[in-house]
């Protein structure tokens, strides 16, 4: 029940750098130990006086996470509630929020359930794995490609991230007040049914 509470509550901000904190906050008070799981990067060089082809800088690479795509260094732990960054079957389209089942860095699995599935009779049915994906994208001008799970903490995210989704309460973070944009602050705050739900 705690679970699917916090499933539907939220942290939502302007900024990836403080959802990222607020994620990793929580995470830490969750019970259990947390399992890293890596991604594989490589960086495509096409400038000139540059080789072409593919060369690894993992630890590099492993921190860009600019919260368009899965993080370098994934840190989940069971029970951990967690929102798909990818299409992965009509029944589970980008942003579906799931729980983590399972998670293993030895052997390179997920296991997620949907949130709103949780609590079913037949939860245990409705599991399933995630495969690990390839994302291109572009970071200061470099072509890079990520090979993770598809899936990022969901305690805290953006307003971007936010919309489409009904919640029962979320905290909106208005500290960055500069940084919001013309009817940012309205998505944040029609995210939930009532007033009394927004803190």
């Amino acid at each position: 029940a705690a679970t699917v509470e916090m499933g539907n509550s939220a942290y939502i901000c302007s900024v990836n750098e403080s959802c990222r904190a607020a994620n990793e906050k929580v995470l830490q008070m969750l019970p259990g130990e947390v399992v890293e799981l890596p991604s594989a990067n490589t960086v495509k060089l096409d400038g000139e006086g540059l080789p072409g082809g593919f060369f690894n800088a993992e630890d590099y690479m492993a921190q860009i996470n600019n919260g368009t795509v899965p993080p370098g260094l994934l840190k989940l732990k069971r029970g951990a509630v967690v929102l798909q960054m990818c299409h992965l079957t009509p029944e589970l389209p980008r942003y579906t929020k799931c729980v983590v089942l399972e998670a293993s860095a030895k052997r390179g699995s997920l296991r997620l359930i949907r949130l709103s599935d949780l609590e079913k009779a037949d939860a245990e049915e409705r599991a399933f794995w995630v495969p690990r994906t390839t994302t291109r994208f572009v970071h200061q001008g470099l072509e890079i490609e990520r090979t993770q799970f598809p899936v990022a903490l969901a305690y805290s995210f953006t307003v971007h991230k936010s919309r489409g989704q009904t919640l029962r309460r979320v905290v909106v973070d208005v500290k960055n007040g500069d940084v919001f944009s013309h009817g940012m602050l309205y998505v944040a705050m029609t995210r939930v049914r009532g007033r009394q739900d927004i803190r």
